[in-house]
């Protein structure tokens, strides 16, 4: 699995772009750079980002926004 496929994988499971950056050892900065000049990585991170939130809640009830809401960065 590539870099990017592995970045993208976590970030469909977490939806926390920097808590994925800090377990690959990537900056922020750079994975945002790269969706910025990489149309087919920005789509892929955009539908990361929706399978994340259409997935299920462990506990079943729906995240609390300020609560560790992944959508907040």
């Amino acid at each position: 699995m590539t870099h990017n496929a592995r970045f993208l994988s976590r970030l469909a499971d977490t939806g926390n772009v920097l808590g994925v950056c800090r377990e690959m050892g990537l900056s922020r900065q750079s994975v945002y750079a790269l969706r910025a000049r990489n149309a087919a990585f920005a789509r892929a991170w955009q539908g990361a980002m929706l399978q994340h939130r259409d997935a299920p809640k462990k506990g079943g009830g729906r995240s609390v926004p300020g609560a560790g809401d992944a959508n907040e960065l």
